[in-house]
Order: structure tokens, then sequence, then C-alpha cells
């Protein structure tokens, strides 16, 4: 089942065919180690927020992982094509559905700069997995620092480079060593792959 995903990763409809005919399940281009580390910081949360949920593995997993009464806000725009649809959004619905999470998950098909105003203060847990560009994190960030309550939890993925893939290279890399880093109301506290995890120990 998994191969078959893979095989067709770059064709959504298709996905999305074989998804609804359970045939394949959701793909992410976050590994099972990440998922289980992200899993492991959003344990007991209440409130929590994901930027980019694409097929919603990731956020089947926060979700699972909160306390019974947790939400977590969805952010994606999930942008539509010719025909006025979004295959990886059908799919993420459905995930979400099938897996038994649907009455923690609120979904905002927004980009992450119009989620300012509705996604809630104080969250303590977020996971970032956006527009990897430099303007793409650098908006992410700002919806981090504004939300994300001090002693809470941040993941962001591809903010570091794998000894075993050399190539990634996305902004986010650099955005991550020269900003994030510098931000001292923050302070990373685990590295896992690709993915970084920091505390807010200090705030407004």
């Amino acid at each position: 089942m998994r191969i078959l995903g893979r095989i067709f990763a770059r064709r959504p409809r298709i996905l999305n065919l074989l998804h609804h005919a359970h045939i394949v399940g959701p793909i992410s281009q976050t590994n099972e180690t990440e998922l289980r580390t992200i899993e492991k910081y959003a344990q007991a949360t209440r409130l929590a927020f994901e930027i980019g949920s694409f097929q919603g593995v990731s956020a089947v997993r926060i979700a699972a992982s909160m306390a019974k009464d947790g939400i977590l806000y969805c952010v994606d725009p999930w942008p539509t094509d010719k025909s006025g649809t979004n295959p990886c959004y059908l799919i993420f619905k459905r995930h979400v559905r099938r897996m038994g999470v649907s009455d923690k998950v609120r979904i905002l098909r927004v980009r992450s700069k119009d989620a300012l105003g509705i996604v809630p203060d104080q969250a303590d847990f977020a996971f970032v997995d956006g527009d990897h560009s430099w303007g793409g994190i650098e908006v992410d960030w700002r919806l981090v620092r504004q939300k994300v309550r001090v002693g809470g939890v941040v993941c962001l993925h591809d903010c570091l480079i794998p000894p075993t893939e050399p190539w990634r290279q996305p902004d986010s890399v650099r955005f991550y060593r020269d900003v994030i880093c510098a931000d001292t109301e923050f302070k990373t506290i685990d590295e896992v792959n690709t993915l970084a995890v920091l505390r807010r120990i200090q705030g407004d």
C-alpha cells in the first residue's frame, strides 16, 4: 500500500481515487521517526495548530496524541485546480474522518498570513511544515511567535540537513539557523532528522 502510494505521489487525482477505494493511505514527507517525535511533544496538549497539512498524516497523529478535549487548527490553503477541487484536500478530510479525530480538527483553508486573526492565542503546540521559502517561513514564524504560549513547543520540519541527505537545502534551513536560533524567546530542545523542536522560554 505504501509503495503504491509513493508511485502515484505526483498523480494526486489517481491517488485520491485509490485512497477513496481503501487501496492506498495518505502520503507525507515527514518520516516515521519525525512523526513519533511530533506525537511525543503534542502529547496531552489542548490547543495546537499545524501549518501545512497536505494529506493529513501529521494532523491525525497530532490530534490523536492530544488531550481528549484538545483542538487542532489545520492551516493550509489547499489551492484548487482548473476543476475547482484539490485531491489532497479530499484525502485529508477522508483520512481525518476515517481515523476518528474529526471532532478535534478545525480546518482553516487559508494561508498562514490570513490565520493570524483566527487561530486562538496561547497554543500549547505547533507543527510547521508549510512554504519552505524564506518569505514563507518568515510568515509562518510570525504566526508561531504570536500564538504559542510560554512553555509551549514548536516542531519545525525541514530546518536541519541530515548527514545522509546533503541535498536538502531549502530556505527554511537558513532561516532557522540565521533567525530562529537567534530568537531569545525560544530554545531548541531536540533535533530529529530534519525536525527541530523548540520550547518558548519567555514572551509577552
